[in-house]
Order: C-alpha cells, then sequence, then structure tokens
C-alpha cells in the first residue's frame, strides 16, 4: 500500500494559544509517543492527549476507560513528562486516541506508575 505523505502547516515547538483556529485551548507538544506529538489543553479542564496513553483492551470494546501503556514510545521518558504536565492542569476528563473517548483523571493517577514508570537514571 501506498501513500501521500502529509506535510504539516503549523510546526508547534512552544505552547499555541488555539483560540485563533475557534478553540479555547492550548496546545503544548510533549513528544514522547512519535515525534510532533502534542497535548491540548482545553480551558474548561479537560485534555485531549491523543496517544500518550491507551484505554482499555481491543480498541476500547473491552474495558473502555482503563488506561494502559500505549503500545508504542519513541521516547517513554517524554510520556511521563507529558502526562504530569497534563495532571498538572488539573483535568475531570483525559480524551485519548485509542480505547476512549474518555478516562477519568483518578485512573490515571492510580495507575501513572505502570502506564508510564519514571525514567531512573
Amino acid at each position: 500500500m501506498r501513500s501521500t505523505p502529509a506535510t504539516a502547516q503549523i510546526h508547534v515547538s512552544e505552547p499555541l494559544r488555539l483560540d485563533a483556529y475557534g478553540v479555547a485551548a492550548t496546545m503544548v507538544p510533549v513528544g514522547g509517543h512519535t515525534p510532533g506529538s502534542s497535548v491540548v489543553l482545553l480551558d474548561d479542564g479537560d485534555a485531549v492527549v491523543g496517544d500518550l496513553f491507551r484505554a482499555g483492551f481491543g480498541l476500547g470494546r473491552i474495558r473502555p476507560g482503563h488506561p494502559l501503556r500505549h503500545y508504542f514510545a519513541e521516547h517513554p521518558d517524554r510520556v511521563r513528562q507529558g502526562l504530569d504536565l497534563v495532571l498538572r492542569h488539573d483535568p475531570a476528563l483525559l480524551h485519548v486516541a485509542h480505547g476512549g473517548p474518555s478516562v477519568p483523571v483518578g485512573e490515571i493517577q492510580r495507575r501513572l506508575d505502570q502506564i508510564a514508570p519514571r525514567n531512573r537514571p
């Protein structure tokens, strides 16, 4: 199978307010999963975390909302840094790309070390 690669129109290398795009939120690059990975911290308190972790098994059909380590992380230490940043935002819900649609923050806090262990020197 072949596909045409996408070309980014905006490269986000530091926090970017999204008001100009009609969204009351800030996009923050976090890396971890793949280069260019970002989270979106919504002004209403929730966060869109994409692929920092996954939720449930079988694409979320089994135990949806149960947070798990993602299948792939290019930089696992940045996954933890990204989740720590999101948790400082104090969200009620985290919206994930796989197995959600959302995960209560208490579940992340309870399983944080299994999802994204701290980097040991």
